[in-house]
């Protein structure tokens, strides 16, 4: 069984439309756990209904508020073999969990991961014909989440997790912003087979702004960087033998940390753009000595923090990579 965890917050215009994408997957044996977090709308009253009248719906009213805290709840009181999130205000490919199923049972992985759509279409013509499917090693993995700083690898809606590989895991409730990747990054050190669908089976709804994993503020938006210093805390301990991973997270966190710091004082948060000077200087300190990068990724990412005029120039030139 699939338990499929649903914060939600505020979601009275959305969420119909991604409990009902849930229910209508090809995979029937689903648990959908509907996590309410402090709504002001109708969204109570919709997650009761669903309750009542579905007994694979289950509802349960966060204490506290935050979304970390929500999918903690909702892995508290997952049963299923395979634990999954979807945001309440996106919706899901009917063939995705089929997929990743088959994908996983066919390599035995404990982590499978489709790609997604950004957009604020309220409907998607998916495609539910034959997908190719790959294996992602941790490193690669580690690669994209940091230094290509790519939706598919960071968030965990698209994702399907073996129950046995997250069970000692729950998401960081400090953290305010940016907790997806932290806690994926903390997972992947377990994790003994990755598999890739790549085709699109998630649809990450931009429309909707007071969503709850959508309405983090400014000041919350720096725990990017206190979640990328964690990271690298993490990477130094437990991938100690693999020291590139160490040296992708401060790539990523000196990036994160001079544009939160752009940010920070362009709203006059001078407190916080103060904050993040150290941070940004032990980080570049850590960029330049990197062994593994490579020149031209130590390049990207220091010419971005030294000129990032200069950077943007030769991004409209050559492009990113």
């Amino acid at each position: 069984m699939i338990s499929v965890i649903v914060p939600v917050h505020n979601g009275e215009k959305t969420l119909r439309k991604c409990v009902d994408a849930i229910l209508h997957s090809t995979i029937s044996d689903i648990e959908i756990i509907l996590v309410e977090n402090g709504s002001t709308d109708r969204t109570l009253e919709i997650c009761q209904e669903y309750s009542n009248s579905h007994q694979n719906v289950k509802m349960i009213i966060a204490d506290t508020t935050g979304l970390s805290h929500a999918r903690n709840l909702g892995m508290d009181a997952a049963k299923g073999d395979w634990i999954a999130f979807v945001d309440a205000d996106d919706y899901i490919s009917p063939v995705m969990y089929e997929r990743f199923l088959q994908k996983a049972r066919e390599d035995h992985d404990e982590l499978v991961f489709g790609d997604i759509i950004v957009g604020a279409a309220n409907e998607f013509d998916w495609d539910t014909g034959e997908s190719v499917n790959k294996n992602v090693s941790v490193r690669e993995y580690c690669w994209n989440l940091f230094c290509v700083a790519q939706y598919t690898y960071s968030i965990v809606t698209n994702k399907l997790f073996s129950a046995a590989l997250v069970k000692d895991f729950r998401f960081d409730e400090t953290l305010r912003y940016a907790e997806d990747r932290e806690f994926t990054f903390r997972v992947l050190s377990r994790a003994r087979s990755i598999g890739r669908v790549a085709s699109p089976v998630y649809y990450y709804y931009q429309g909707n702004p007071t969503c709850i994993s959508k309405s983090s503020g400014i000041e919350a938006r720096i725990d990017q960087v206190r979640s990328l210093q964690k990271c690298l805390t993490f990477a130094d301990t437990e991938f100690s033998s693999c020291s590139e991973y160490g040296e992708y997270v401060a790539a990523c966190l000196l990036q994160n940390a001079d544009f939160r710091r752009r940010r920070a004082l362009e709203c006059g948060l001078t407190s916080q753009a103060e904050e993040l000077l150290p941070v940004i200087k032990y980080a570049t300190r850590r960029v330049r000595e990197a062994k593994y990068l490579g020149k031209k990724t130590k390049l990207r990412f220091l010419l971005e923090h030294d000129s990032p005029a200069l950077f943007n120039f030769a991004v409209k030139l050559f492009g990113k990579s």
